[in-house]
């Protein structure tokens, strides 16, 4: 709780720099203590602010593109549609789900942090799936046994695509996804409401979706 305390603390201060002195190489290094995707608005204000000063810089630039790809899948905007292959060989767009909450999970058989993910995936879609919740898996695996395996040994119930692809899969630049297990929450339009969440921050969300 103490080093919980101490972070928030760090944070505060580090936005209050970035908030007086937004153009300054000194925030742009700040930011890379924050979390993007719920602290994408001070990304925001220094690469607009260091426009035209730091171009050419390497940190900077290599910010700005990760800045421009995060804006199309953060919270608050339309999820990008994909579609993919489901294992019964029939193919599922993002966009077939609308009207119902749905977390898009990427995952893969052979991540053994998103296989110990899995259960507290099952418990929250066992609680919440006849109110309204769905789930999408999308797995990064490149065998479809291996992928079918784990989809039944760990008795994932949803629906599940997947292009075999591995990190080439066409989800990963559209999703600016770096690592699994990803998830990203979806209302009903089809409007991004969260991203990351996982155990008990996700149980957390559903509750206050649903009403719990």
């Amino acid at each position: 709780i103490a080093y919980d305390n101490i972070n928030v603390r760090v944070e505060r201060q580090i936005k209050a720099y970035i908030n007086k002195k937004p153009a300054s190489l000194s925030s742009l290094a700040a930011l890379q203590n924050l979390n993007p995707d719920t602290d994408l608005k001070y990304y925001d204000m220094v690469i607009k602010a260091l426009d035209g000063i730091a171009n050419g810089n390497d940190i900077y630039d290599n910010m700005r593109s990760q800045v421009i790809s995060l804006r199309k899948v953060a919270v608050g905007v339309e999820a990008p549609d994909f579609t993919l292959q489901q294992p019964n060989g029939e193919m599922l767009s993002l966009s077939d789900l609308r009207g119902q909450y749905v977390l898009i999970d990427f995952w893969a058989s052979w991540c053994g942090p998103c296989r110990r993910e899995n259960p507290n995936v099952k418990k929250v879609y066992d609680k919440y799936h006849e109110k309204g919740f769905e789930i999408l898996g999308v797995s990064l695996d490149k065998n479809q046994q291996a992928w079918l395996n784990a989809i039944g040994q760990d008795e994932l119930n949803w629906r599940h695509v997947s292009d075999l692809k591995y990190w080439q899969s066409s989800v990963v630049p559209l999703y600016n996804i770096t690592g699994i297990p990803m998830t990203v929450l979806v209302d009903k339009n089809g409007i991004i409401v969260g991203k990351n969440l996982r155990g008990e921050s996700l149980e957390i969300k559903l509750a206050q979706i649903f009403g719990e």
